[in-house]
C-alpha cells in the first residue's frame, strides 16, 4: 500500500531534531509505513517521542530571585506558564496532552486550575 503524509505530520517531521540523523528519520517512516493501514499518515500515527518539548528560555528567565520562592513554587510558576501557552495554542485538553507529552486528564486538571475562563 502507498502511503502520503498530511501536512500536520510533515510539520512536526520537519521540525523534529533528528539527533540520529537521516537514519533515525529513515527507521521511524519505515516502521510507520509498515505499521499504518490507511493511506495518509496523520499526527496520531507518529511516535510519542515526536512530540517532547524543549522549554526555551529567554536569558531574563534563567534568572532568579532566590529570597521569594521555594523550588515548588519555581516549578509551579513554570508549569503554569507551560499550561497556559499550550492552552492557547492547542485550545483542547487532549491537544495540550498529545504535545506536551502528559496525559488527559493531568492536562483537563492543569486547565481548571490555570486558566480561569
Amino acid at each position: 500500500m502507498e502511503h502520503d503524509f498530511s501536512k500536520e505530520a510533515l510539520d512536526i517531521l520537519c521540525k523534529y531534531p533528528w539527533k540520529g540523523n537521516v537514519r533515525e528519520l529513515k527507521h521511524v517512516i519505515e516502521r510507520l509505513v509498515v505499521i499504518v493501514d490507511v493511506f495518509i499518515i496523520d499526527v496520531e500515527h507518529l511516535p510519542k517521542t515526536l512530540f517532547s518539548i524543549t522549554p526555551v528560555l529567554k536569558k531574563d528567565e534563567t534568572e532568579f530571585d532566590f529570597k521569594n520562592k521555594n523550588f515548588k513554587e519555581y516549578l509551579e510558576e513554570y508549569e503554569e506558564k507551560l499550561i497556559k501557552s499550550a492552552y492557547s495554542k492547542y485550545k483542547t485538553s487532549v491537544s495540550v496532552s498529545k504535545n506536551i507529552g502528559i496525559s488527559q486528564s493531568k492536562a483537563y486538571r492543569l486547565i481548571r486550575r490555570y486558566i480561569k475562563e
